[in-house]
């Protein structure tokens, strides 16, 4: 028969080693659920026309390629998503093509993406918008952020 001293003795074990499986588990749910934003946007956005030049007045049928530099803590894979804003109408225009995907390093890179102005687009200013979709944890949960806005002209 145990005493009173062995039986808190072995309690005390057990609630020792409930207590670290316990902590253990929430430790590896933490590694596993949470993701971080590995992204940082270093230098302003930048628009250029399909020679090369920077601008930001653009004509209908015109492709109109945007770069900036991004800063990332790890290689990350990416899908990007982009569409104009018509502030005066309140629409988001898509435009084509409507997503980009790839696989951006660790460290800092110039990164860009092109597309073709709708060939009945009315005049006025836009903001082209972007959205970056990534996985930055185990299970496969998709996070997104919203890159600033650039501001453009369509005449």
């Amino acid at each position: 028969m145990k005493t009173f001293v062995t039986q808190c003795r072995d309690c005390m074990c057990a609630a020792v080693l409930v207590t670290a499986m316990i902590t253990a588990t929430i430790i590896m749910w933490y590694f596993i659920l949470i993701g971080s934003n590995p992204f940082q946007q270093m230098e302003p956005t930048r628009l250029y026309d399909a020679n090369g030049v920077e601008r930001t007045q653009f004509a209908p049928g015109d492709w109109v390629y945007v770069k900036r530099q991004t800063c990332l803590s790890k290689s990350t894979a990416v899908t990007q998503s982009g569409a104009l804003f018509d502030a005066d109408r309140h629409v988001l225009i898509t435009v084509t093509p409507g997503f980009s995907s790839a696989i951006l390093p660790t460290g800092c890179t110039v990164a860009g993406t092109a597309f073709a102005i709708p060939d009945r687009l009315p005049p006025g200013q836009y903001d082209y918008r972007v959205t970056i979709n990534f996985q930055d944890n185990l299970i496969g949960r998709s996070q997104a952020i919203s890159l600033p806005a650039v501001t453009l002209r369509v005449k």
